[in-house]
């Protein structure tokens, strides 16, 4: 299985994953006759009654939006088109939202295209329609936004409100193809990781995230891997807007369980770091124990994919573990600091001058753990990437003010 020959879950692109999802619909396809629709575009005159020179014009008109987005969203029913979704997407953007794009405040031109969109694209949901086109349709939904960033901005989009219930309907209905599920808790994963959605909404969807997240059973396929996967990062985004100390323990448990594979442990990890370690002392796990997990993870992603065999996608597995490590190490720093001292630890006071006892000798693993990977890693030729250098860079630091503290 494809899956099989690769280190992590993340290399199983979404579009990817979306390919393998629809290989069995698509040979169903094959003897089915399935809708399509056929519309013309508009003309350079009706749309100069849509837009002005710098977005939507004053009061343009309602019906030649929809006509215009009609042209579009009719392409995706069109066999000849399926290949060409990316395409047709940037273009859209481009006729419909690219100028207006830059002033889109979340006002009411948005609002107004928006409304039509999801009007335009749920029918398409529906199984007289090509699978291509249904998870099209999907994936459209999650990508629609209700407000753009400023240009070169930072800050992530927000994503249209309206569009959170189909997608919960979407993923949650077992009667909906794989493709269209996988589109689904992609775009429901988006919301959440923006922050937009609501305590009862977050509440909502915890459950059935969590049981998407559960271990498999035997010979899953790429699918169930890829959601349990996804899940997980998705609990994790959840939990940094909302605490829940149920899903945090369940991270803990999937991070230090070493029957679980590499990939899987590691996302657990990232969950931990979206939710910044929050309660995890009062779950039974001190930070010491939760950073000894998380710097074995990373020193087992070392060993398993080795720098000598490191090409740049395994790399990211282990940058990923190592970021993880580092954010326990500052959750020590908070936690151990002696009393009276900010911020980050002054000259020769590093660490272990902060800890005693168990506590102290746990550090000391870490350190002694990392330390030969660390230098090892940072000190080959293959570190081309400078993110990864100034990450690996600044945990060394790290590593060795902890062993120069008194």
């Amino acid at each position: 299985m494809l899956y099989q020959n690769l280190k992590s879950a993340a290399k199983i692109g979404l579009f990817l994953l979306l390919a393998l999802c629809l290989l069995a619909p698509a040979v169903e396809a094959q003897q089915k006759t399935y809708q399509s629709i056929q519309a013309e575009p508009l003309t350079r005159q009706e749309l100069s009654k849509v837009f002005g020179m710098y977005g939507f014009a004053d009061n343009f008109d309602e019906d030649l939006v929809q006509r215009h987005l009609h042209h579009y969203v009719a392409r995706f029913t069109q066999k000849e088109e399926f290949s060409n979704f990316q395409s047709i997407l940037d273009e859209m953007k481009t006729r419909i939202l690219g100028p207006a794009g830059r002033k889109n405040d979340g006002g009411t031109a948005i609002q107004t295209v928006n409304k039509i969109m999801l009007e335009e694209l749920l029918p398409l949901l529906n199984e007289e329609y090509h699978p291509f086109t249904r998870v099209e349709a999907a994936l459209l939904i999650g990508k629609l936004n209700a407000k753009e960033p400023p240009f070169n901005a930072k800050t992530p989009a927000t994503p249209e409100p309206n569009s959170w219930d189909i997608l919960v309907d979407l993923l949650t209905s077992s009667d909906r193809i794989e493709g269209v599920r996988v589109a689904a808790l992609a775009g429901i994963d988006r919301h959440i990781s923006t922050g937009t959605i609501s305590e009862e909404q977050r509440n909502a969807i915890a459950q059935p995230l969590y049981q998407m997240a559960q271990p498999l059973g035997e010979n899953p396929s790429d699918f169930e891997r890829w959601m349990r996967h996804r899940s997980l990062r998705a609990l994790g985004h959840l939990c940094w807007v909302g605490e829940n100390a149920q899903i945090a323990k369940y991270m803990i448990q999937v991070l230090s369980n070493k029957e679980e594979a590499l990939e899987v442990r590691t996302e657990a990890a990232a969950a931990l770091g979206f939710m910044q370690l929050q309660g995890v002392e009062t779950l039974g796990t001190s930070l010491s124990d939760l950073a000894l997990t998380l710097g074995d993870l990373a020193y087992t992603a070392g060993q398993e994919t080795g720098p000598d065999r490191w090409n740049p996608e395994d790399f990211l597995l282990f940058q990923e573990s190592l970021a993880h490590v580092e954010l326990a190490l500052q959750g020590y720093y908070e936690s151990l600091i002696r009393p009276g001292v900010e911020g980050n630890f002054p000259p020769n006071t590093g660490l272990l001058s902060a800890a005693e006892g168990e506590e102290r000798t746990n550090v000391q693993k870490v350190i002694d753990s990392l330390t030969p990977l660390i230098n090892k890693v940072y000190s080959t030729s293959f570190v081309e990437n400078a993110d990864v250098v100034t990450l690996l860079g600044n945990f060394k630091a790290d590593l060795d003010a902890m062993k120069a503290a008194p």
